[in-house]
């Protein structure tokens, strides 16, 4: 596992995009481009609190702008092109927190709700079109995390992160979702480590082509490898408790990570790491 940026600032979002990583620096409210030998920053707004990045079917990336409660498109040189903000009908997003894609040119995304254990479960999932029509989809979530969509485009999975679960949705035809199923509960997979909490559960996530999970387990230093049916498979080490995102380098040769070492106290220092074969492991299971 190697450090490609051994000094990020709440890193979150990784993204391959044309030949280069893309990721965000919530805590820094900024997006970084990594390009194979220097980090440099490439957007900023105040305010913003990024937490993850998708590819525009229009051009440039849609930013989830979780303190900012907004999407934001941006050029890939950091100039501003579109920003969507809630309708009046929709209280606000909640959070916007992570981007999956919907394979027709739109995208689904969360609304994370207050992080707060004691809190309602407001977290929600919105999905906005190619044609930039936007609407809720799902409702009642305990904070909604990453998400992402099976290889078939058939069933979107949701990180309820406080409910330490992740969540399984039919997806129609009009990319509306049926009603939310249990899919696995972490703790279940295998038993949380002596410091975990009540905040420990399910960051982002991503599925790879054969269908297996990478599930980021916030709060618990590792990445939990699932198999298609949820069985567990192995779980990943990472030398930083809060561990927030994973994205795919080309031809899903490596798995780029995003990870916290204290996400309770500023300056709220993390590493981005760049993990090669991420399924060649020893055999018992941790790198």
């Amino acid at each position: 596992m190697q450090p490609i940026n051994p000094r990020s600032f709440y890193p979150e979002g990784p993204l391959w995009h044309q030949g280069r990583l893309y990721y965000v620096e919530y805590s820094e409210d900024r997006v970084m481009c990594w390009d194979g030998a220097q980090n440099r920053p490439v957007w900023h707004r105040a305010g913003s609190g990024p937490c993850s990045l998708i590819p525009a079917a229009e051009g440039g990336l849609w930013v989830a702008c979780f303190s900012g409660d907004r999407l934001e498109r941006i050029s890939l040189d950091g100039q501003c092109l579109e920003r969507v903000e809630p309708g009046p009908g929709d209280q606000g997003f909640g959070g916007p927190n992570d981007f999956t894609s919907d394979g027709e040119g739109g995208f689904y995304f969360t609304g994370s709700g207050a992080f707060d254990v004691t809190a309602p479960r407001t977290g929600r999932v919105f999905h906005r079109a190619r044609d930039g029509r936007l609407r809720c989809v799902a409702s009642d979530i305990q904070f909604a995390n990453g998400l992402a969509l099976s290889p078939d485009g058939r069933r979107l999975f949701v990180s309820a992160h406080l409910a330490k679960e992740l969540l399984v949705f039919e997806r129609w035809p009009d990319s509306s979702l049926g009603p939310a199923r249990r899919f696995l509960s972490l703790p279940d997979l295998l038993p949380e480590p002596a410091f975990a909490n009540g905040y420990t559960g399910g960051d982002g996530m991503k599925i790879d082509r054969s269908g297996r999970f990478y599930i980021c387990q916030f709060g618990a230093a590792r990445i939990l490898v699932c198999a298609p049916d949820g069985a567990f498979i192995r779980a990943i080490e990472i030398p930083d408790r809060d561990v927030t995102n994973v994205g795919f380098g080309p031809d899903e040769s490596s798995l780029f990570v995003t990870a916290v070492t204290d996400s309770w106290t500023a300056p709220y220092p993390g590493l981005v790491y760049r993990l090669d074969n991420p399924m060649v492991l020893p055999p018992h299971g941790r790198q």
